[in-house]
């Protein structure tokens, strides 16, 4: 089957969008994102010795953004401080933002700070218990990885935080809701897949730490549904309307009351 005038498709999954796309129904990315990072070396090498040229690269650059993403706002604002004949400070790649770690770094990061949490852990656990329950939280963290590497978004590693859980810094705006939902949820279904093979090890085996990680697992990722940032279903629930948030907030409140 052609092609018809009208469509072309997706430079990342090629599939059909529409020759006016900016972004692709398909898997989120942006259309013109080569384009964009071409032009974004060309504004930033401009910004230092021609003001005028470079705002006419970010204009263009603008074009090929939806209005209502973080990159368009970001780069509109450095377009008008050179307009104004301000010099803004280093731009971040309209299609992206700042590069990943290198491999070594992160798993310094993710590592290191696992190691860290489960010796806090270990104060007051059983030792068994607190390495399962890091390990319950990376698979949680991984399904987030999962999903920003199918979207080719950049992110920091996993850092994880004693008593706070674990949280991966997005260095880059998701494209579309959509694809925000996708990111956001993707760390509660591992997570629960988690909390599965726990209970099915303790229906094997009836382990009491089995049955523990299983119910720990369980809470957890249900908690993190609760439509409210920055839990994840804050973020799934703003690919629909930020009014979920109320929800969010009520049935906090009603969690903590009831405790």
């Amino acid at each position: 089957m052609t092609r018809s005038a009208t469509q072309y498709g997706c430079p990342r999954c090629g599939a059909e969008v529409a020759a006016d796309a900016l972004v692709c129904g398909a898997c989120g990315g942006l259309i013109h994102r080569q384009r964009l990072e071409s032009l974004s070396a060309e504004a930033k090498r401009l910004e230092a010795v021609n003001p005028p040229a470079a705002a006419a690269v970010w204009h263009e650059c603008l074009r090929l953004l939806p209005a209502d993403s973080q990159q368009h706002r970001a780069n509109a604002g450095r377009l008008g401080m050179l307009s104004a004949g301000v010099r803004p400070a280093p731009a971040l790649n309209p299609a992206g933002a700042a590069g990943n770690d290198a491999l070594s770094l992160s798993l310094l990061k993710t590592v290191g700070s696992m190691a860290v949490s489960v010796v806090v852990y270990w104060v007051f656990l059983v030792w068994q218990f607190a390495v399962g329950l890091v390990l319950s939280i990376f698979v949680h963290e991984m399904g987030h990885v999962v999903a920003l590497g199918h979207y080719k978004m950049r992110a920091s590693p996993p850092i994880f935080i004693p008593f706070l859980g674990a949280l991966i810094n997005l260095r880059q705006a998701p494209a579309n809701a959509k694809v925000e939902a996708v990111v956001g949820i993707g760390g509660p279904v591992a997570g629960t897949g988690a909390a599965i093979a726990c209970f099915i090890w303790y229906s094997a085996t009836h382990s009491p730490l089995a049955l523990q990680l299983a119910y720990f697992g369980f809470f957890l990722n249900l908690f993190n549904m609760i439509p409210m940032p920055p839990l994840d279903g804050g973020r799934v629930t703003a690919a629909i309307s930020p009014w979920f948030w109320i929800l969010g907030l009520a049935a906090l409140g009603g969690m903590v009351v009831n405790d």
